[in-house]
């Protein structure tokens, strides 16, 4: 759409599109000025478009569940409800920031002081808005950032540990990029920790080329306890490291996943 806008004419455009379709409707330059309306606004002889654009949500307040129905012989029902308590376990999910780490700069910062079952956690290196040059905007609120999809390239950090009530999780600080990724997050989501002896190839995700290029996600498995008790107390989650990455300040947006259990009884609801 070309249009031309005389001075103090405001156009407004809008754009509607069917429910959980993707709207192919893009308006450029982009204003960082956000006094200037809905649309297009040319004020006082001004050359530049000038606009704000609002993205709305059609989410209502009801929902539809689907569910399956299936239909028991006598002896499968009687079997079935024999013992009708049942236990359904999920991970949720706590999520916390450490922000605006500067380069070499040292952390040691208490993350939680009390989270029972803890299973593992997730730290993302993403870059300030102060280092990003886009004049303050957060990069996951740019349409053009694939953050937090992926991490800041080449992002590093040393000295990395964590403290689960005062107890260190690794038998000393971890050093070296290839160091953590071979340790820890290789193993995650492959076949037997991605070793080559059991199965003759590699497996996994995430490559190292994709680790230290753009996937540079530092997940750390947390499903280690002694007993039921130890796990069901609540723990301090405290993290330590220091910012490698040379001449950027950096967000660490962290994920702390922890077990939780709804007990139902299916004969009764």
């Amino acid at each position: 759409i070309n249009e031309t806008i005389t001075s103090s004419q405001h156009l407004s455009i809008t754009s509607s599109v069917m429910p959980r379709q993707t709207c192919p409707f893009m308006v450029s330059p982009i204003s960082i000025d956000p006094n200037q309306g809905s649309g297009f606004n040319n004020a006082g002889g001004c050359k530049a478009v000038k606009y704000t654009l609002t993205v709305g949500n059609d989410v209502g307040t009801s929902c539809r569940f689907y569910a399956s129905m299936y239909n028991f012989t006598a002896e499968a029902e009687q079997l079935y409800i024999r013992n009708p308590e049942r236990t359904i376990l999920y991970n949720d999910i706590a999520q916390f920031v450490i922000p605006a780490v500067a380069p070499a700069a040292s952390i040691n910062t208490l993350i939680t002081s009390g989270i029972s079952r803890i299973r593992g956690l997730l730290m993302i290196p993403i870059v300030n808005q102060t280092s990003n040059g886009c004049n303050g905007l957060n990069s996951m609120q740019s349409p053009f950032s694939t953050c937090p999809a992926t991490t800041f390239p080449y992002a590093r950090i040393t000295n990395f540990q964590i403290q689960i009530s005062g107890r260190p999780v690794f038998a000393t600080p971890i050093q070296y990029a290839f160091q953590f990724y071979n340790q820890n997050l290789r193993p995650e989501l492959s076949i037997n920790g991605g070793s080559l002896r059991s199965i003759g190839m590699s497996s996994g995700c995430i490559s190292k080329t994709d680790f230290e290029s753009g996937y540079g996600y530092y997940y750390v498995p947390l499903t280690h306890y002694e007993n039921e008790a130890e796990d069901n107390t609540s723990k301090s989650i405290q993290i330590l490291f220091q910012n490698n990455t040379v001449g950027i300040n950096l967000d660490y947006i962290v994920y702390v996943y922890f077990e939780k259990q709804i007990n139902i009884n299916i004969s009764n609801g």
